[in-house]
């Protein structure tokens, strides 16, 4: 079973979903977690977006949607390397609403850059698999 969580990076906070338990790769429900990061491009959408893929897929009851602040001076994120850290998941699907650039260190102290509006995908952040840019309008 591949377990899967979205973040979305807004202004002042990161927003991310539970861990979703099955095909979360990007051969399965990854494909639809992407377009639906490409659709969303403010805080109001990044909420609807994670319940409504989790409504289409899952059906969670007690679906719940969690939320950290950052610190805004310090952009670097440090992938998650134990259960229960928002950033640890089979994969992990980041997309980039803040404004900022975010550089992203994976567990083996490689550095991802996070450009604004675009989407990472990493696998037990140790690997940076692929960017996305988001469709053009």
């Amino acid at each position: 079973m591949t377990r899967g969580t979205i973040h979305i990076i807004l202004p002042d906070k990161i927003r991310y979903s539970r861990q979703f338990n099955g095909d979360m790769d990007l051969d399965g429900h990854g494909t639809q977690v992407i377009e639906k990061l490409s659709d969303v491009g403010n805080e109001e959408d990044s909420k609807k977006a994670i319940i409504n893929f989790n409504n289409e897929n899952f059906k969670y009851e007690n679906f719940y949607i969690c939320e950290i602040p950052y610190i805004k001076d310090n952009m670097v994120l440090k992938c998650g390397e134990e259960p229960g850290d928002p950033a640890f998941s089979d994969y992990t699907y980041w997309k980039n609403l803040s404004g900022k650039i975010f550089t992203f260190v994976d567990q083996e102290k490689n550095k991802v850059i996070l450009e604004n509006n675009a989407i990472a995908v990493f696998h037990f952040c140790s690997r940076y698999l692929k960017m996305y840019p988001l469709k053009k309008s």
